[in-house]
């Protein structure tokens, strides 16, 4: 141990006289470390770490399959009929998002809540911090109870502990608050407060109305598969009783804790491997410079040798540097790793679960140590060996003059062929991504968003009890708005476009030979009121859109996308024709297709165009329509004025119709397209970064290489000008070593990027994983900065003075 501080007590004493060395070093250790520990913190908070429920690895989410393999919702009936046959589950909770409007004291709030079963809180193994979860008969008929979501307790309530008991006034509804969940619960994402679910009112006993989320806790013991199924098994026995509701319709099981990061999984993966690309370039570069600093100071090493030091005491004072820099290193890390997640946190586009809970702690320490300590030995190792085996008589007679012998020179090669190729791999990478995005950003949306603003209302059905009171509230805001100054078309809709929600089912398309049971035509319920369509637009390719006059008592009309064109009537005119939702019984209601609209993205930039159909929510049967009004309503307005403009009126509009309704999400509908972007230009943005860093620090690896080549080989290239050698021919001999460093590293990044390309495929859009255009591009660029690394030496070895070369030897 004596030994041990001595050593790192010299070792402050060397660096200390090295300042340009150590910054140099500690820099780079600390983007490498910093860098990897930023995106440890992350991956460990949401991949790693296990969800703040009880037993999280027992939860399943369990969906619906129907039609070609797509996954639904469960419909209420099914769901009492698994929770009650099923053989696999100790509990099972059914819930739905719904948004109400928060009425006490203030503004009125829009709040996201949740209506489950009376077993949700048990499923998920928690107790609600104070009260209590919901009892058996709360989920039956109009619930009177709500658990309060912890934010929403400390933001409108005060944290008031005697919140418990209180009446709360929810959408023109009096709840009292039974309870106050804890701060870790966050489920469903974005929740504020849970209701109960109220089986037996509106289409919640109907076995074709398919809304509702299913999670189950399994036995102990039971594997997913087991559980799967036997829930199949279930599916099929309800196929043969209600074959008309059931028929095609299985399960599908996965686990919440695969489910809640899969779509977030590929880009934190990437990030992980970007940054120990990052990180390894960055130790590449500190042995070259380490192994450098080694050979200028054999005569040192020589003399303490002479001294009666052993090869082992002076490696092991050269693995103690490398450590004592490794550990600063790291501790600079911890403190850019800290300032890098705030910037993750700030940039995030919304998508990264968790994302809260992200932070330095101590697992992430103990893994900043150990990258420490691996990094401290894989760069002081090469240099700890190249010193135990120097000859310290060479450096005595003059040999240790050189670039450290040829095998040195080698790795020293070796290791910024390393940097470059590892630095190829990550910019061709950012390059495929910007493609991407770039492609992304052309995508035909289907709708104009310039000049369009979109806001959400929550219908209360407290306050507009029936289907035809909800209407006539929704007919007067868009009036209202409509007449703001500047606002041209006015409409609204259930859910807006780029995966802001959708809701599917089946339809039948009359004179057409039904399908077989479980291969039904399936498409889009679009609802419109107003002039949605206009507002948003979108303009007829055949017949006309939805216009006034398609209200109660008029006949039901409809219109249609190009997709269900193409899909079920093979591309043929479909005007006049008559389509209805579900089968074509008796009690079907026939709409009559009067238009063809274009293809709109509704499930996102990447997903195709599906068919739709667009109704006017004002011939909807009543029984339909309350399936959507828990639905937030999103308004939709064309108009000279931008949302920051419009909002004070559009307020103040629907204050005058209900002075107790809240308005949420004023916002350009350039946001729905910036927001179905911002997943794919944050993973762009991460990998353009890390591909920066590494291509900086790989043309400073190469940078000083041949400096320091050019440096030692002064006496060489004083001879050579004093024998007559043209300044071109010496700066060529320079640039065809670096240059030929530059190509080996090249041939070995083109195989490595193609490698990770094919590992990207699912964040690419468009573009091949092995597009020539990019690989030659990132091949070109890296070469240029490797030329411009190489030109700097070349040039500077030139200007040696031959006459006092030979005299400095």
């Amino acid at each position: 141990m004596d030994g041990l501080l001595q050593d790192l007590r010299y070792a402050l004493r060397s660096l200390g006289r090295s300042p340009g060395f150590a910054g140099i070093t500690l820099l780079t250790l600390a983007l490498g470390i910093g860098a990897n520990t930023a995106i440890f913190s992350v991956v460990n908070a949401v991949l790693l770490r296990p969800l703040p429920f009880l037993e999280p690895d027992r939860l399943v989410r369990v969906r619906e399959l129907y039609g070609a393999g797509e996954q639904g919702s469960v419909s209420g009936p099914n769901f009492l009929d698994w929770r009650a046959r099923n053989h696999v589950f100790e509990r099972m909770t059914a819930s739905r998002g719904v948004t109400v409007s928060l009425l006490e004291g203030g503004e009125p709030e829009e709040v996201q809540a949740t209506a489950v079963t009376v077993d949700f809180f048990r499923v998920l193994g928690v107790a609600p911090a104070i009260g209590r979860g919901f009892v058996e008969g709360e989920d039956q008929g109009e619930g009177q109870a709500v658990v309060l979501g912890d934010a929403l307790w400390r933001t409108r309530f005060g944290a008031d502990p005697a919140v418990v008991g209180r009446a709360v006034n929810l959408s023109g509804r009096t709840y009292t608050v039974i309870g106050v969940a804890p701060p870790a619960l966050d489920y469903p994402g974005r929740t504020q407060l849970w209701l109960p679910l109220g089986f037996g009112t509106g289409r919640t006993l109907v076995r074709d109305s398919h809304s509702y989320d299913v999670l189950g806790r399994l036995r102990p013991g039971v594997a997913i598969e087991d559980a799967e199924r036997d829930l199949a098994a279930v599916a099929r026995t309800l196929a043969e009783q209600y074959p008309e509701s059931n028929t095609g319709r299985s399960v599908i099981a996965r686990s919440l804790s695969a489910e809640s990061v899969q779509a977030i999984r590929p880009a934190l993966l990437m990030m992980s491997g970007a940054v120990g690309l990052v990180l390894l370039i960055a130790c590449a570069n500190v042995a070259n410079l380490f192994l450098a600093r080694a050979v200028g100071r054999q005569r040192e090493f020589a003399l303490r040798a002479a001294l009666g030091a052993r090869r082992w005491r002076l490696a092991r004072q050269v693995l103690a540097e490398a450590l004592l820099i490794a550990g600063l290193g790291g501790m600079l890390g911890v403190l850019l790793a800290s300032w890098s997640i705030d910037l993750l946190v700030a940039l995030q586009p919304g998508v990264i679960p968790r994302i809260g809970e992200v932070t330095i702690d101590r697992t992430a320490l103990v893994f900043t140590l150990a990258v420490s300590l691996l990094v401290g030995v894989a760069f002081g190792v090469a240099p700890a060996l190249a010193v135990s085996a120097h000859d310290p008589a060479s450096s005595f007679r003059g040999e240790g003059r050189g670039t450290g012998g040829t095998r040195a020179s080698r790795f020293r090669a070796g290791l910024v062929v390393a940097q470059l190729s590892l630095a190829l791999v990550l910019v061709t990478g950012a390059a495929l991504l910007a493609v991407s995005v770039r492609h992304l950003a052309g995508v035909a949306l289907g709708f104009e968003p310039e000049g369009v603003v979109t806001f959400d209302l929550s219908l209360s059905t407290a306050r507009y009890p029936d289907p035809s009171a909800q209407r006539r509230f929704v007919q007067r805001v868009l009036e209202r708005v409509h007449a703001i100054p500047g606002v041209q078309q006015t409409g609204a809709v259930f859910f807006l476009p780029l995966g802001s929600g959708d809701s599917r089912g089946d339809v039948a398309i009359e004179g057409q030979d039904p399908p077989a049971l479980g291969q039904e035509h399936y498409a889009g319920f679009r609802l419109v009121a107003g002039d949605y369509l206009r507002a948003m637009g979108l303009s007829a390719r055949r017949g006309r859109l939805l216009g006034p006059d398609d209200i109660e008592g008029a006949p039901l009309v409809a219109v249609v996308n190009e997709a269900l064109v193409r899909s079920y009537f093979g591309g043929q005119n479909p005007i006049g024709q008559r389509i209805t939702f579900g089968t074509p019984d008796s009690t079907a209601e026939w709409r009559t297709i009067v238009g063809v609209v274009g293809d709109v993205r509704h499930g996102g930039l990447t997903a195709d165009p599906l068919a739709e159909i667009y109704v006017p929510q004002r011939q909807l049967a009543p029984d339909f329509w309350s399936i959507f009004v828990p639905i937030p309503l999103s308004f939709v307005v064309r108009g000279t004025s931008d949302a920051t403009t419009l909002a004070a009126g559009i307020k103040a509009a629907v204050r005058d119709v209900d002075p107790q309704q809240p308005v949420s999400r004023v916002r350009d509908a350039g946001e729905l397209v910036r927001a179905a972007m911002a997943r794919y230009r944050f993973n762009m943005l991460l990998l353009t970064l890390f591909g920066v860093v590494a291509l900086t620090l790989a043309s400073v690896g190469v940078y000083g290489v041949m400096a320091y080549t050019v440096s030692q080989r002064t006496r060489e290239m004083g001879i050579r000008l004093a024998l007559g050698a043209q300044a071109r021919s010496v700066q060529a001999l320079v640039l065809r070593q670096g240059l030929a460093m530059t190509v080996v590293g090249i041939g070995f990044g083109v195989l490595g990027a193609l490698v990770l390309a094919r590992l990207l495929g699912s964040l690419l859009y468009e573009v091949s994983p092995s597009d020539p255009r990019v690989l030659i591009g990132a091949t070109l660029l890296l070469a240029g900065v490797s030329v411009v690394a190489c030109l700097v030496p070349a040039v500077r070895a030139t200007r040696v003075d031959p006459i006092e070369a030979l005299r400095s030897e």
